[in-house]
């Protein structure tokens, strides 16, 4: 005996994408005043990762910057991060603009203290 009829299960999935799409559009302008404001969004869900954009407002150069670090490899006193940094450019040369690298930092009890060197993982 079927509780829910099949036509049923449809509509909610659809009404759910529906409502998950106006959220997002509904918020899009929000995002966008509070990055007009503030000139950068970083958000940070956990120690070693975080996601950042920001405007780039030069004389020759008019864009959004962007960039994400996670960690690749952590000891007890030694942390990987690998950057990834992007541009997207509508004034100025927008070529060869995103780049990847990896640094390795000391780490002792929670804090990033100096800079070891380049990573030696592939990641």
């Amino acid at each position: 005996m079927k509780l829910i009829p099949d036509w049923l299960k449809i509509r909610h999935v659809f009404v759910g994408m529906l409502s998950v799409f106006w959220v997002s559009v509904i918020s899009f302008p929000a995002l966008m005043l509070i990055l007009a404001l503030e000139g950068e969004l970083v958000w940070s869900p956990n120690e070693h990762r975080e996601y950042r954009v920001w405007l780039i407002i030069e004389d020759d150069e008019r864009g959004l910057g962007w960039a994400t670090r996670r960690a690749v490899g952590q000891t007890s006193d030694q942390v990987c991060l690998v950057n990834r940094v992007g541009f997207w450019l509508w004034q100025g040369d927008n070529e060869q603009v995103n780049t990847d690298y990896c640094e390795c930092y000391s780490y002792n009890g929670g804090i990033l203290n100096e800079y070891v060197g380049k990573c030696v993982l592939l990641y």
